[in-house]
C-alpha cells in the first residue's frame, strides 16, 4: 500500500509540475502559445497523468478496504 501511495504522490507531483509549466508559458508567452502547447500534447499528458493518479487512488482504497475486512489492517491506520 505504501508503494501505491508513493506512486500516487509521484503522479501528483508530476501533474503539479505540468500545471506550473503551463502557467509559466501563459505568463511569458501568452494565451495563443499556451493553447498551442495544450493542442500539441499538453492536454493529453495532463489527462493521462490525472487518470493514472485516479486509478492508483482507487486501487489503494480498494486494497485498504480489503485488508480492513480481512482484519489485517486496523481502520485507524493511514497506510
Amino acid at each position: 500500500m505504501r508503494a501505491l501511495a508513493l506512486l500516487e504522490l509521484v503522479l501528483l507531483g508530476y501533474l503539479t509540475y505540468l500545471l506550473i509549466d503551463l502557467v509559466i508559458v501563459f505568463f511569458t508567452e501568452g494565451v495563443v502559445v499556451m493553447a498551442i502547447d495544450l493542442v500539441t500534447g499538453g492536454a493529453k499528458t495532463i489527462a493521462i497523468v490525472c487518470g493514472l493518479a485516479l486509478i492508483a487512488d482507487i486501487w489503494r482504497v480498494k486494497k485498504r478496504e480489503r485488508l480492513i475486512k480481512k482484519r489485517r489492517l486496523s481502520p485507524d491506520r493511514v497506510l
